[in-house]
């Protein structure tokens, strides 16, 4: 993403967009198929154009991280992660609804995400996400839910 279009973005405090500095710092999500990926992994995501990879922190630690693609009509959520080795409790909320508020001030009216089965009631229930089409089986992470929001 180019600094113009990250410029545009304002964080809440405790949120940030990741460093490269920040890639070796402890981080793990306790989940087989998303712990294949490290820190470096969302820090070279960060640098393709579009992206945004916002970490949450708490004590000075990374609670949690967002990997988001700004697409020309909607914002998709491309990975979630909370950091088990943080006390912490609300991170995935806090960081759904940052990446609302981001998706917000970039004017995209829909947030899209495929959900692991394990979340799918939680992005239903108090996120309010739909299922907007059939599930399917991703050979990486198993069977995945296409949701989305529309900003009102």
């Amino acid at each position: 993403m180019s600094e113009d279009f990250r410029s545009r973005v304002k964080l809440p405090e405790g949120f940030r967009f990741l460093r490269e500095g920040d890639i070796k710092r402890p981080f793990r999500t306790g989940d087989k198929a998303m712990d294949k990926y490290a820190l470096r992994d969302y820090y070279a995501w960060s640098l393709l154009p579009n992206e945004l990879v916002v970490l949450y922190e708490v004590g000075g630690d990374i609670a949690g991280i967002i990997e988001m693609t700004a697409n020309e009509d909607h914002m998709m959520i491309e990975m979630v992660a909370r950091n088990i080795l943080v006390a912490a409790s609300g991170v995935g909320t806090r960081l759904m609804s940052v990446a609302e508020n981001v998706a917000r001030q970039l004017g995209k009216d829909e947030i899209r995400l495929e959900s692991l089965d394990g979340v799918v009631a939680w992005y239903d229930g108090p996120l309010g996400y739909e299922e907007y089409t059939d599930r399917f089986y991703d050979p990486e992470f198993g069977w995945l839910t296409p949701k989305r929001k529309f900003m009102r």
